[in-house]
């Protein structure tokens, strides 16, 4: 029998939203350390780029989890153990702490 129930639009919407963005942080971000100092144009360019995206991944995080806090997620199957519910809600902590805190980190070291 098939328990799973999927979230609603929004959160899946944030979700690849936020998804696709981080990706574009981390490709952003190895490109950038290979940028010669002699394109300062395309340097300048580039870093911007990082720091909109990564604002946006801390605003849109944010709104996911008031998002989260306000609707009901979805049930966990009934077939699941106690620690892999406890591993799961651990795992959406720690996302949650990543995509809030690492744009905060990364905004401070600017």
């Amino acid at each position: 029998m098939n328990e799973f129930t999927p979230y609603d639009r929004v959160a899946r919407i944030l979700h690849w939203t936020i998804a696709i963005l981080i990706l574009a942080l981390l490709t952003i971000g190895f490109l950038m350390g290979n940028i010669p100092d002699e394109q300062l144009s395309r340097k300048i360019f580039v870093y911007n780029m990082h720091k909109s995206f990564g604002l946006t991944v801390l605003v849109l995080s944010l709104f996911r989890l008031l998002w989260r806090l306000t609707h009901k997620a979805p049930s966990l199957p009934s077939s699941m153990k106690k620690w892999e519910i406890g591993i799961s809600h651990l795992t959406h902590f720690l996302f949650y702490a990543f995509m809030i805190v690492m744009p905060l980190v990364g905004w401070a070291l600017v």
